[in-house]
């Protein structure tokens, strides 16, 4: 008898294990499943409304994503080595690429661009990637306000060999 309950209380400890260990979300609210009205002739979906509800929904977004900062692309253009905070570190610079040259990319900025915005100096650990010559960045900056940049991410960087910053050998 004390090895069934010795047994049944291993079952259970692994059973509560396992429960306790799993996510337990709503998965209903995380599902894909497109919505959609059904064509009453064909049982088929209404391709007209998914695209109107999509197009509405990519129109929302986009306006939420520039709501906040004001963003410009450029491309890196030389690399030099600077002095911060006592220590040595690469300072990039980078100038302007208008939005007639980001469309070939598939890319938009928003941002209003100054004479002072036509070019953009950074510290190497100021982001996550390691710049290369002639990438395609884009920067954040708050909204209004381009005197110090919140982000800058790569939106593109060249294929093949990377080419060499002056002065590289």
């Amino acid at each position: 008898m004390k090895k069934v309950s010795v047994f049944l209380l291993g079952v259970i400890g692994i059973m509560l294990i396992v429960y306790f260990s799993k996510d337990h979300e709503d998965y209903t609210a995380n599902s894909y499943v497109q919505e959609g009205d059904v064509n009453d002739d064909l049982g088929e979906p209404n391709d007209e409304v998914n695209s109107e509800k999509n197009e509405h929904y990519d129109q929302s977004e986009e306006n939420e994503q520039y709501e906040e900062y004001d963003s410009i692309a450029y491309r890196l253009s030389s690399q030099e080595v600077g002095n911060r905070n006592g220590q040595q570190e690469y300072k990039y610079s980078a100038y302007y690429v208008p939005n007639e040259q980001l469309e070939v990319y598939g890319k938009t900025a928003n941002g209003i661009v100054n004479e002072e915005d036509k070019e953009i100096k950074f510290w190497r650990y100021d982001v996550d990637f390691v710049p290369k010559k002639w990438d395609l960045i884009l920067v954040k900056y708050p909204k209004g306000n381009h005197k110090k940049f919140i982000d800058i991410d790569i939106l593109y960087s060249p294929i093949g060999e990377p080419f060499q910053w002056d002065g590289d050998n």
